[in-house]
Order: structure tokens, then C-alpha cells, then sequence
């Protein structure tokens, strides 16, 4: 029973430590958008936030670190956003729109790309398609 009870205490304090951490990045959003990175400061993206500056440096030891974890959420939303815009069928159709996509996506090559782009038996059979 202790261990059941301890393991419903930690999701909790996970939950709460989830719930103060999307606070704060909505915050830092705000702030950055409105005064730039020299003008915000870490007190006032607390204050926002409602949450002590001491809980805001529990998760981002720096205005520098939570700058950059403000950025990767942006990022992360608008890769989740493209994703979710582009129909699975028409990547699908052709290996170049499935590179393109990943590229654009994850900002590498993937790993399939080159034996497809430089095997020269695909190149020329797609040419015989034509």
C-alpha cells in the first residue's frame, strides 16, 4: 500500500511540476515577444507565470537556457502544425516529397536519402518509366 501511495505522491508533484512549467513558457513567450530578450527578465516571466522565481530556475537555470526552451516549443509547434497539414497520402507518392518534408521538418537529410538519390539502377529505371 506505501508503494501505491508514494507513486500517486510523485505523479502529482510531476503533474504540478508539468503545469508550472507550461506556465512559464506561455509567460516567457509573452514577455520575450513584448520586450525583447535584454528587456524581459526572469522576475517579471514569474510574476506572470504566478509562480515563486525560485520554481522558475528549478526547471531553466538561466534567462539564456529559457530563451532557447521558449524557442524549441515554438519550433516544436510549428513542426507539429506542418506535420498535421501535410495529407500522409501525398507523402506517400514519391520519395523526394517524403526528403523534402523531413528535411524541412528535422533540418537533416535522412538517412535513406542518398543510396535513393545516387543509385544509379533507380535513377535510370524511373527514366525508362518515363
Amino acid at each position: 500500500m506505501r508503494g501505491a501511495a508514494g507513486g500517486a505522491a510523485r505523479r502529482r508533484r510531476r503533474a504540478r511540476g508539468e503545469k508550472t512549467r507550461g506556465a512559464v513558457l506561455r509567460a516567457a513567450e509573452e514577455v520575450f515577444a513584448a520586450r525583447g530578450f535584454e528587456g524581459a527578465s526572469t522576475r517579471e516571466i514569474a510574476a506572470r507565470a504566478g509562480v515563486n522565481i525560485s520554481s522558475l530556475h528549478y526547471h531553466w537555470e538561466s534567462k539564456e537556457t529559457l530563451y532557447f526552451a521558449v524557442f524549441e516549443n515554438i519550433y516544436d509547434r510549428i513542426v507539429d502544425l506542418v506535420r498535421s497539414s501535410i495529407p500522409e497520402a501525398s507523402m506517400e507518392r514519391s520519395a523526394s516529397g517524403r526528403a523534402a518534408a523531413e528535411m524541412a521538418l528535422t533540418g537533416h537529410a535522412p538517412e535513406w536519402m542518398p543510396q535513393e538519390i545516387f543509385s544509379p539502377k533507380r535513377f535510370f529505371a524511373n527514366q525508362d518509366a518515363k
